[in-house]
């Protein structure tokens, strides 16, 4: 009888290695193939950026500008100026490579709504500016259609592509 209790014990320990050696297998090709199918699929780089500004105004700008030195940003910050105000906003500097990019696109969605960017990623030297149009009630109450918002990106690029999701 001792026999078989010892024998039972044995039989589960047996089991209990053969399955989690078999489960951290599975886990082990399951987490490879998911790192080469994101790798070969997307080649994304993930970019970080800071927001510098943000603002409504109705000014006369490209849906994407690039300021790549303090004269570009100066000349700017001149034009987004409010008389109303005795104190201008503070000037960003930028440091080698990096660059503000100016984002004012047509809203499509949201008449007064404002931009929220999701994520910016350099696949292949295209940098993608993923955003979404969001509701902001102080645009809507002021009936402000045209959002402004600057970024600032230490990232090398060909071209820039703005993606509404």
């Amino acid at each position: 009888m001792m026999f078989l209790s010892k024998l039972s014990k044995c039989f589960q320990i047996v089991v209990l290695v053969m399955f989690f050696s078999c489960n951290s297998q599975r886990n082990i090709v399951v987490n490879e193939n998911l790192k080469l199918n994101a790798q070969n699929v997307n080649d994304l780089e993930k970019v970080n950026f800071e927001e510098i500004r943000r603002l409504n105004l109705n000014i006369n700008l490209k849906e994407i500008t690039v300021l790549n030195d303090f004269q570009e940003t100066l000349n700017l910050y001149q034009r987004l100026e409010n008389g109303k105000y005795a104190r201008s906003f503070p000037i960003t500097s930028l440091q080698s490579g990096e660059k503000l990019i100016v984002i004012k696109p047509l809203l499509s969605k949201e008449k007064y709504g404002d931009l929220e960017i999701l994520s910016i990623e350099n696949k292949e030297g295209i940098l993608n500016i993923n955003y979404k149009e969001i509701e902001n009630q102080e645009y809507y109450q002021n009936k402000w259609s045209n959002p402004i918002l600057i970024i600032k990106v230490a990232e090398n690029y060909k071209k820039i592509k703005l993606n509404l999701k």
